[in-house]
């Protein structure tokens, strides 16, 4: 635009490069003098955001937990703990909790997702696990010039399916028999 003004008027565009020039300069400074500020807020923004995540996952009606690839416990939720009857430091496998829970049904070998049956206590589960690739998230991280990373995670939900197998039992003790 200042060349056309240029163009038209040799003076105003003289005057409006000085402008553009001092336009240029200000927001430069600005740019600078303000750019540790918007990091700041930005990295603040962030650890926020995370936090409220982690705190949702946390304090989540599911029961939920993480697990490697071989079955051991890196995370689990409140409601996860209060089921397994476990404190936020166990960190063993989770056959040792859930028998049915072994490495022939986590997912895996192509596998994504499964789904088991299990009972706890006096209460019957329904246990979907979800493999988690964490190979395409190192790698687009700061991480991946400095971690060679190839692996999943187990996310482990469980679903409370007592009361739907009570109703199961009465119904099939009801029915008719010829």
């Amino acid at each position: 635009m200042n060349i056309w003004i240029y163009v038209i008027s040799r003076d105003a565009g003289m005057i409006m490069a000085v402008f553009v020039l001092i336009y240029a300069a200000v927001a430069g400074i600005l740019y600078v003098s303000n750019q540790p500020v918007l990091y700041t807020e930005l990295v603040s923004f962030a650890t926020h955001y995370g936090q409220i995540q982690k705190n949702l996952l946390k304090e989540q009606v599911l029961p939920y937990a993480l697990l490697t690839e071989e079955g051991k416990i890196i995370w689990m939720n409140r409601k996860f703990m209060e089921v397994a009857e476990k404190g936020p430091e166990y960190s063993r496998n989770i056959s040792s909790i859930f028998p049915e829970l072994n490495r022939k049904v986590m997912p895996g070998d192509g596998q994504e997702h499964t789904s088991v049956e299990l009972s706890y206590g006096e209460s019957d589960y329904r246990a979907d696990m979800k493999l988690i690739h964490m190979d395409e998230d190192v790698k687009n991280s700061h991480l991946s010039s400095t971690v060679e990373f190839e692996g999943a995670l187990i996310a482990l939900y469980l679903f409370d399916i007592t009361e739907i197998n009570h109703y199961i039992r009465e119904n099939q003790e009801q029915r008719m028999a010829a």
